[in-house]
């Protein structure tokens, strides 16, 4: 069992991770002497045991944006130890379904401190957010789609267009990047799912999808 510790040396919390080394190592650990029913019995004794208790919930809150339904999609710890909350929500208005971003801003006990919604100005329009962040700054950056109807040489068709949104500390709007949808003839959606600073702290790299169903 010593030597298959001394081989193994991948310790997580404590535990070697001794099935994923044994298998990896197997020709060592037997040159150094370790049988299979060696091996067996110290990972037998070495595996973690489950928690008995589940740990406490901080919090639990419910956040509503005026309309019929809202859908937290991404939550993120910000630098005042709060939580910036990244979704949208599903107004419905005599008939007609409206979907917008929303952004939520909390402080560490998840009480609200501000609460914005975007893009919920073009009937039939489909909005969310999927992701955020905070930047050095104090700002956010937020990564979804939205819709228009304004995209030139569409005819005012509603289209879905991967967008970044750059918020205030506030939340106040500060720039709006929506990128045109090249698809729209098939009726194809464009999204962005993802926003990160990059290594520089000036560039920002964005991950979504072009033409989705």
């Amino acid at each position: 069992t010593a030597a298959l510790g001394a081989l193994c040396g991948r310790q997580r919390s404590g535990v070697f991770a001794c099935a994923e080394c044994a298998g990896a190592h197997q020709a060592a650990l037997r040159s150094a002497g370790c049988s299979n029913n060696d091996i067996s019995r110290w990972c037998a004794r070495a595996a973690p045991s489950a928690p008995t208790t589940p740990p406490p919930v901080r919090w639990a809150k419910g956040y509503t944006f005026g309309g019929s339904e809202s859908h937290p999609h991404a939550g993120v710890q910000t630098s005042d130890g709060g939580f910036l909350v990244v979704g949208d929500g599903v107004d419905y208005q005599n008939e007609t379904v409206k979907r917008h971003m929303m952004v939520l801003k909390t402080d560490k006990d998840g009480n609200a401190q501000w609460q914005r919604t975007f893009g919920d100005n073009v009937a039939g329009g489909y909005n969310y957010g999927k992701f955020g962040i905070q930047i050095p700054d104090g700002s956010f950056l937020i990564a979804g789609a939205m819709s228009t109807n304004t995209q030139p040489g569409t005819g005012g068709r509603v289209l879905l267009q991967r967008t970044l949104l750059h918020l205030s500390g506030s939340g106040s709007l500060l720039q709006r990047l929506s990128l045109p949808n090249t698809g729209w003839r098939d009726n194809l959606r464009d999204g962005f799912m993802c926003v990160a600073l990059g290594e520089d702290s000036e560039s920002v790299v964005a991950t979504g999808f072009v033409g989705g169903p």
